[in-house]
């Protein structure tokens, strides 16, 4: 399994697909010589889950996700529901479900994955630093089973737990901008249904903790100042407050400033940046 292990690191650290490769076959290899009632058959299973379900999103083979997803329901089946690694396994098999969701669109792939994301939590020690994670994943199925049938319940349970990941999350912490942002979108989103401006506010209130902790050269930096200026254009549009126009034309010419010339939206934020200029000229 060390093999298996390193072989993994490094991919993780290299990103080249030869060390995800050699680290499958070797936990292949260690699977087929272990004895069927070792205690480490259900991390070894774990782990080969998690090493297919990597080269799965890398070259999208469903075969790969398949496997993954089976030999993670066998993990979590030997595995004791006090065991410390139970919430790690319900995570992984959380996270291949999601997956093929992602792939295929099937509602019973979001249903499981929203089970096993649970079942991470509440197998999780509330001190564990991964807690956080466990919060955005669990947030990120009930944000996209919104998305497929419109219940706005569903949407809140999104931001109740993307409220719950920013409050175990330390300010430092490498994740906080992107989880700040999350939250934004999602605040932002129920304000475009239900028109509540205290989710505008608190939208924005989140969006402008993201660029803040986002590093100069993080390809999400154009983006989240672009989300913050939509957010106080719409402030303005909505309660006609002269300042939320001005931070909507600062932010979104930051977002230009930080969008490289082939970002994909560059085209959008520079026609934002346009239409403030012009709706503050003659505000």
């Amino acid at each position: 399994m060390e093999i298996s292990d390193d072989l993994f690191s490094q991919y993780e650290q290299t990103n080249d697909l030869d060390f995800l490769n050699e680290a499958i076959i070797e936990t292949k290899k260690a699977f087929e010589e272990c004895h069927p009632r070792n205690p480490c058959l259900a991390d070894m299973l774990n782990n080969w889950s998690a090493m297919l379900i990597a080269r799965c999103e890398r070259q999208g083979n469903l075969r790969d996700l398949q496997k993954a997803i089976k030999h993670g329901e066998e993990a979590l089946a030997d595995t004791p529901r006090d065991d410390p690694h139970r919430a790690a396994i319900c995570n992984n098999l959380g996270s291949g479900f999601s997956v093929r969701f992602e792939r295929i669109g099937d509602l019973d792939d979001l249903q499981n994955a929203m089970k096993h994301y649970e079942g991470a939590l509440a197998a999780n020690p509330r001190d564990d630093p991964e807690r956080a994670r466990r919060y955005i994943n669990l947030g990120s199925m009930f944000s996209a089973r919104f998305e497929r049938i419109g219940d706005l319940t569903n949407l809140q349970k999104a931001i109740e737990n993307g409220e719950a990941a920013v409050a175990t999350t330390p300010r430092d912490h490498p994740y906080g901008a992107t989880f700040h942002n999350n939250l934004g979108v999602r605040f932002y989103t129920r304000f475009k249904r239900i028109g509540d401006l205290d989710d505008l506010q608190k939208a924005i209130m989140h969006t402008e903790e993201a660029p803040t902790a986002t590093p100069r050269d993080h390809p999400h930096r154009a983006d989240r100042y672009d989300n913050l200026g939509v957010y106080f254009s719409r402030r303005f549009e909505t309660i006609g407050d002269p300042d939320g126009l001005h931070r909507a034309t600062e932010n979104n010419e930051a977002a230009l400033a930080a969008a490289p010339r082939d970002h994909r939206d560059r085209a959008a934020i520079c026609n934002n940046c346009q239409k403030f200029r012009v709706t503050g000229d003659h505000s």
